[in-house]
């Protein structure tokens, strides 16, 4: 399993915006990028730590975004896939002003 892409997809199809696992090349106003901040095994149980983007127009967009996806993310509805919250925090680009908020979730899987 892909636990990146196990989640992306999850995300996409219950958000109703675009969730890719990079940062695309045209940005639409609102999306979302999910990738693996680092990983270990223990006895064939997988453990990794997803970072979830939302990027939005505005802050509050951004916001409202993040809690969109803690709420998708805590139904623990991911077959085989069992996610623990961590944390999340505005993470906007002031030089940019890329409005962004950030999730971070512990996931173990198989």
């Amino acid at each position: 399993m892909i636990i990146e892409k196990t989640i992306r997809d999850f995300l996409s199809s219950r958000l109703n915006v675009p969730v890719y696992c990079e940062r695309p090349e045209k940005k639409p106003e609102a999306f979302v990028i999910v990738s693996k901040a680092g990983s270990s095994r223990t006895d064939r149980l997988n453990r990794a730590n997803i970072s979830i983007l939302a990027n939005a127009g505005t802050l509050y967009d951004a916001m409202t975004l993040d809690q969109q996806i803690k709420d998708i993310m805590d139904a623990d509805d991911i077959p085989d896939v069992n996610c623990v919250f961590e944390g999340d925090y505005n993470y906007t680009d002031t030089a940019s002003k890329t409005y962004r908020y950030q999730c971070i979730y512990n996931t173990y899987y198989y």
